[in-house]
């Protein structure tokens, strides 16, 4: 476990070649902004309180995790929406998906999602996930990534096998085999893991290990089985978002 919860900065050998760290440029630290919707902006102020606190959030980070995120959240509402001062933004509608931001959708009232489709520097990971805790207080969390095989993942070229990690609170799946070392998981499932493991939070990480020819539509399928596991089958669509909050996800920011 000590293993797969580093950090790729302690994995990062550099056995064979000197590095002058002095030389190095400093990475350029990005600041977290994040905005809820006017709906949920409201009524948190009515209710003198700063974040919510839902039994469960997922969250689904890059391409591939994000399509399976979007297949069980189309009617979901946005609640809000995290970026960084890096993070480029382009026009996107909600009719058109949180393509350019990390939207924060409402599966049911007590299951939050999060769509984070763009890759974070690892510099930033720490910013991004602190100010998700500083909004969103879940009481479990649930991690969904893709992960590249490797040389001695030769039996997995054919496809995609769903694999988990789990913190010392959180009970596995038992049809869902564990991430055996030598490989372990790095960027926002690291960090969510690892911020979950130090106070003792439920978290689960489910990783889609696969090769690089591996098509998206077989990556999305792979999570297929986590929405019984999760309770999704049967999630009704919450309440749609009105008017004042369909146009755009760049008018949270005005």
């Amino acid at each position: 476990m000590a293993l797969q919860l580093r950090y790729p900065e302690e994995a990062d050998f550099h056995s064979r070649t000197f590095i002058d760290d002095e030389e190095a440029p400093a990475p350029t630290l990005a600041d977290a902004i994040f905005r809820w919707s006017p709906s949920v902006r409201a009524d948190l102020a009515r209710r003198s309180e700063t974040c919510l606190t839902p039994a469960r959030l997922i969250v689904a980070t890059g391409a591939e995790a994000t399509a399976f995120g979007k297949t069980i959240s189309q009617d979901a509402p946005v609640l809000g929406t995290l970026v960084l001062s890096t993070t480029p933004i382009a026009h996107t509608t909600f009719g058109a998906g949180p393509a350019a931001v990390c939207a924060l959708l409402a599966l049911t009232p007590e299951t939050l999602l999060l769509l984070a489709p763009l890759e974070v520097a690892e510099h930033d990971v720490w910013t991004f996930v602190d100010a998700l805790f500083a909004h969103v207080a879940p009481q479990e969390v649930v991690s969904l990534s893709a992960l590249m095989s490797v040389t001695y993942d030769a039996t997995l070229h054919d496809g995609c096998v769903l694999y988990q990690l789990a913190s010392s609170s959180s009970s596995p799946l038992s049809d869902v085999p564990m991430l055996s070392a030598p490989r372990f998981v790095t960027g926002i499932p690291a960090a969510l893991l690892t911020h979950c493991t130090l106070r003792r939070r439920r978290a689960a990480v489910f990783v889609s290990l696969q090769h690089p020819t591996t098509s998206l539509l077989e990556s999305t399928r792979c999570f297929g089985p986590l929405q019984t596991h999760l309770g999704l089958m049967s999630v009704t669509s919450t309440k749609r978002v009105d008017d004042a909050t369909t146009k755009s996800f760049e008018s949270l920011y005005i």
